[in-house]
């Protein structure tokens, strides 16, 4: 877990249905920080590969949860930052994938 990033760790755990990311992820050897774990959820429901979960009757928001969604699906099959795997995938849907994807590759680069 420490060469994933902690979002392709929550996206795989929630397609694979595995329950709830903070509980299964208090369960590693090594757990990450709760505010770790919040933050990877909301980059997750903030590029779309998991829903915004509310429950109960005042439908407060769970900031640890969400359903995994078709696009997070799709991202968590492609072996790039999610954020990069949106601009692909949005690429695809209008028409500029080949931009999209030099794009991608530019912006993933590391500069010297």
């Amino acid at each position: 877990m420490m060469k994933s990033s902690l979002e392709s760790v929550v996206l795989h755990a929630k397609i694979l249905n595995m329950g709830s990311s903070k509980a299964l992820l208090a369960l590693a050897m090594d757990p990450p920080k709760l505010s770790g774990i919040r933050r990877a959820v909301a980059n997750l429901k903030e590029v779309g590969a998991i829903t915004i979960d509310c429950q109960g009757e005042n439908e407060s928001f769970n900031e640890f949860d969400g359903d995994w969604t078709y696009l997070g699906e799709v991202m968590a099959g492609l072996p790039i930052d999610l954020r990069f795997g949106r601009l692909i995938m949005m690429g695809h849907v209008f028409g500029l994938l080949e931009e999209t994807i030099i794009i991608a590759a530019g912006l993933s680069t590391k500069s010297p």
